[in-house]
């Protein structure tokens, strides 16, 4: 009995210890890694029309996007109230941003992916014609010059690609071609043999 006495106290020890025995590291180095990227802002990934291939800047585009998705970093939720941030303007048909002939694009509807809330879908409300095209994400609130920040649901502002920027900037060329705007029909009639006969048309029909 005297030697199985120190033998059970040995034990208490043991269970307490194993009682408090810490999370394993990995697991938490895991939470750690979660937690700061939540903390970071949001940064731009890729751009993705509807059709072809990532909207890469200074392209040119033969095929006008009916949508495009904004796809940024990996686990941000980004704010619905901020979409502001996200502009579409065209130059006017003179190529620069001067400010004076830059034309802002109102899309038919701008939101947040329900399923990837770290996409924001912009999708035109008319077809876009020959220009080109900027698409302005902004990083800073500042009324004089028409801008508001895109932010997460942490209130962390967008990060620029370029370090100490306000915004990030992204442009393209459209060039549809020639389109067919209409088609005047030429008029007809039928020969006593059945034949298709084109009628001439009245120069007088075309006098001012």
């Amino acid at each position: 009995m005297s030697d199985h006495a120190p033998n059970r106290k040995d034990k208490k020890p043991a269970s307490a210890s194993k009682s408090k025995r810490p999370a394993p590291k990995n697991r938490l180095v895991e939470s750690l890694e979660e937690r700061h990227l939540l903390a970071v802002s949001p940064q731009l990934v890729a751009i993705q029309p509807n059709s072809g291939d990532v909207l890469a800047d200074g392209a040119q585009r033969h095929v006008a996007p009916e949508e495009l998705t904004l796809v940024f970093s990996e686990l941000q939720q980004i704010d619905p109230t901020t979409l502001d941030g996200i502009q579409v303007i065209r130059s006017g048909f003179d190529g620069t941003f001067d400010g004076v002939t830059d034309v802002i694009v109102q899309p038919g509807y701008v939101g947040v992916n329900p399923d990837r809330t770290n996409e924001v879908i912009v999708r035109f409300a008319e077809s876009l014609p020959d220009d080109t095209y900027r698409i302005q994400i902004s990083a800073i609130d500042d009324t004089t010059r028409n801008l508001t920040a895109l932010r997460n649901v942490e209130g962390d502002p967008f990060l620029p690609r370029l370090a100490g920027a306000d915004r990030t900037i992204i442009t393209f060329d459209l060039d549809l071609g020639a389109q067919v705007v209409g088609v005047v029909p030429q008029p007809i009639t039928r020969g006593s043999d059945g034949s298709l006969i084109v009628l001439q048309p009245d120069p007088s029909l075309f006098q001012q």
